[in-house]
Order: C-alpha cells, then structure tokens, then sequence
C-alpha cells in the first residue's frame, strides 16, 4: 500500500499510459491500421493525408475520454463494493460478539 501512495504522490500513477490490451487481436487490429493508414498515405494527397491524421486524432481523443469515464466508473464501483464488504463484514463481527 505504501508504494502505491508513494507513486501516487510522486506523479508516477497514469493508468492512460500503462494500460495496454494483452488481447492477441490488439496487436492483428494496430497493424491493419497502420497497414490502411500507409495504404491512404500513399493515395492522398500532403494536405488531404494530414486533414485524416487530425481525424484520427480527434478519435483518439474522443476515446480517451470514453477511457477516463469507464475508469471513474469501475473505481467508484470498486471501491463501493469494499465499503459494502466492510460494512457486512462489521455486521456479521457484531452478530458474532452478541452470540
């Protein structure tokens, strides 16, 4: 736990960053892009090729914050879960002590 504070503190905690699917169609889907984005680079002009760079890039922005929504959700949702956990286990301590 100590570490973890400690990271946190320190700026070294940025889930965006660290995170990467270790699903094995990840790395198929990244190069099929990377294959079609090379493909529209070869077929469109300078000015056109950066207009769906910037495209592209609004997606990844727009995706970013569909991350940063589904990770406020799944920690507020874990850490609700602790605090019901705790609070059962509380009662059942108290239920425990009376018998």
């Amino acid at each position: 736990m100590r570490k973890l504070l400690e990271k946190l503190y320190n700026g070294q905690l940025n889930p965006l960053e660290q995170i990467v699917s270790k699903d094995p169609a990840y790395h198929t889907i990244n190069q099929q892009i990377t294959k079609a984005m090379n493909l529209w680079k070869s077929r469109l002009g300078k000015e056109e090729y950066r207009e769906l760079e910037r495209l592209m890039d609004l997606r990844s922005q727009m995706e970013e914050l569909d991350m940063l929504a589904a990770f406020e959700y799944g920690f507020q949702l874990g850490v609700s879960l602790m605090v019901e956990t705790m609070a059962s286990w509380g009662e059942l301590l108290k239920e425990k002590d009376m018998n």
